[in-house]
């Protein structure tokens, strides 16, 4: 039988034991709550300072040119279209009929790395829907003489419905459409083509206008579009090399933040309508288990801005050989984040990748500027280093034939094991040649 006295002592020590426990986690919850705070006063401050948009009468009226072209509608809804969309006798070219096609010849020449003497000619089938659908000339002016589209962005809406209701992938269509327009009208009208490269750059800037990550993820694959296509056509105006200058890294960080905010206000909302702790997805339940809900929440997003943070700092060229690379890491008693680690730093690689990309193209264009000058390709280009990456410059050669090479100093190492239809980072040209006036001369 157990002594009375020694009873006692066991009962006193095991109290103060639970008191301590007890003490331990109210004090964790006190720093958590705390934490918490100073996070919503931090994401109120950033997402009040965001642009927020309502769709507008541009944005509408160009759904109903979209759905005429047979694009769709950026707000989803199919509603009646009696228009045919053709000025031929010949039954109409659907715009799905030559999507395949469409999509593979502009990837044919993002990946061409050599000056064609002529610019590969459109697909047949692209040129003839581009004959018929002569509406298209009427959504180029419009998109060229009104205000930018904007579509809806609000964030009090994200936050309660983090599902977007606006698709872009009619405006991707779209702006591939004008580019091949431009393209077909290059050589009889560079002025029309210039009009079409310009109304396709305003498409995407207004997708880049919005904060959110995968408008900016958008934004960068249609300008890297344009930008390729730059190297083989020349336009006028000097907004071209301001363009290029865009920079990606830092809109891409700016999506980064603006969305980590948002999920994690998303979070904050979904918990305060939740009545109870989902019991099948925490190990501990009632208040232990809010409370390491609330610790992984506060521990996932403070690893994101730790990520966010070494990115401002580092360059394309100093990020390691593989991926995974630069991931999020949360604390490791945080099993929420080591099950859902995602790789936010590969869409700050891919933006540093187009801004390489784009750069190639400056190179390009100011060799063509001072070849025309000197009726040859220069012997150097002036201004080699990179701004991507201050260490390693581009190299510049003029072969004796008058041919040249340009190409990035560095492998591209940052590629390896990452998915992504990449730009070449080099070209070639034959020699120069001057163009040939064809007027009379005297004598």
């Amino acid at each position: 039988m157990v002594p009375k006295t020694l009873l006692l002592r066991l009962l006193r020590s095991s109290s103060t034991f639970l008191g301590l426990i007890v003490l331990a986690l109210a004090s964790g919850a006190l720093l958590i709550q705390q934490r918490e705070y100073r996070q919503d006063i931090a994401a109120n401050d950033f997402l009040s300072h965001s642009s927020q948009t309502a769709r507008n009468g541009i944005a509408e009226q160009l759904d109903d040119q979209l759905q005429q072209l047979g694009l769709g509608r950026t707000d989803g809804q199919n509603r009646p279209n009696s228009a045919t969309g053709a000025e031929s006798s010949d039954p109409p070219i659907q715009f799905k009929e030559i999507e395949s096609s469409l999509n593979q010849y502009f990837k044919d020449q993002r990946h061409s790395v050599e000056q064609p003497l002529n610019l590969a000619p459109l697909p047949p089938a692209v040129s003839k829907y581009l004959t018929q659908h002569r509406s298209l000339s009427t959504v180029q002016r419009f998109i060229l003489e009104n205000p930018l589209p904007t579509w809806e962005l609000q964030v009090a809406k994200l936050i309660r419905d983090p599902q977007q209701n606006t698709s872009f992938f009619p405006i991707a269509k779209l702006q591939r459409l004008l580019l091949a327009q431009g393209l077909l009208q290059y050589d009889e009208a560079p002025e029309a083509a210039a009009e079409n490269f310009e109304a396709a750059w305003r498409l995407t800037d207004a997708i880049a206008a919005r904060p959110d990550l995968l408008s900016q993820m958008l934004a960068g694959i249609l300008q890297q579009q344009q930008v390729i296509l730059l190297r083989h056509v020349e336009l006028p105006g000097e907004q071209w090399q301001a363009r290029l200058a865009r920079n990606q890294q830092q809109a891409i960080l700016q999506a980064l933040t603006f969305d980590h905010w948002a999920e994690y206000q998303t979070l904050q909302y979904q918990q305060g309508q939740a009545r109870s702790v989902a019991k099948s997805s925490f190990p501990w339940q009632g208040f232990v288990g809010k409370q390491y809900l609330q610790f992984s929440r506060l521990d996932w997003l403070a690893a994101r801005k730790r990520n966010h943070s070494e990115l401002v700092d580092r360059q394309l060229c100093d990020v390691g050989t593989a991926a995974p690379q630069l991931p999020v890491m949360p604390h490791r008693l945080n099993s929420f984040g080591k099950g859902g680690v995602t790789l936010f730093a590969q869409e700050w690689i891919k933006a540093s990748d187009r801004m390489l990309a784009a750069e190639l193209t400056q190179k390009v264009m100011q060799a063509k500027q001072l070849a025309r000058t000197e009726g040859q390709w220069p012997k150097q280009l002036p201004e080699l280093k990179s701004h991507v990456c201050s260490q390693v410059a581009w190299n510049y050669e003029r072969e004796t034939d008058g041919s040249i090479r340009l190409w990035f100093g560095q492998p591209a190492h940052w590629r390896v094991g990452m998915a992504g239809d990449f730009a070449p980072l080099s070209y070639e040209a034959d020699a120069f040649q001057a163009e040939v006036s064809l007027e009379p001369t005297d004598g």
